[in-house]
């Protein structure tokens, strides 16, 4: 018996086509007739029309604590740790550069 494509593969063989790539055109084409999707039609609808705004609430933002500025000196008697304001920062840089200078 003979297989399905072999009469043609040696009809082009005699044309001077490579035996090699006709094998495998032939294994291939095989591979796609057999995985070919069925064709059918398949129209999507939405279950229900989506508004045009769908309008959010939110959860009021936790108010930001404000932190304070944490320094700590070391002495020979002692660290010592000082806390400052932030909304004060400007009297602290000035207060620093003084006990630095």
């Amino acid at each position: 018996m003979q297989r399905a494509g072999r009469l043609d593969c040696c009809n082009r063989i005699g044309h001077g086509l490579n035996a090699n790539m006709l094998r495998r055109w032939v294994v291939e084409s095989a591979q796609r007739s057999q995985f070919q999707p069925a064709k059918t039609t398949t129209t999507l609808v939405p279950a229900r029309p989506a508004p045009g705004f769908l309008p959010v609430k939110l959860a009021p933002a936790p108010p930001a604590q404000a932190a304070d500025i944490s320094i700590e000196l070391q002495h020979a008697r002692g660290a010592i740790q000082i806390h400052w304001p932030i909304a004060a920062s400007s009297q602290c840089a000035q207060w620093l550069r003084e006990v630095l200078a």
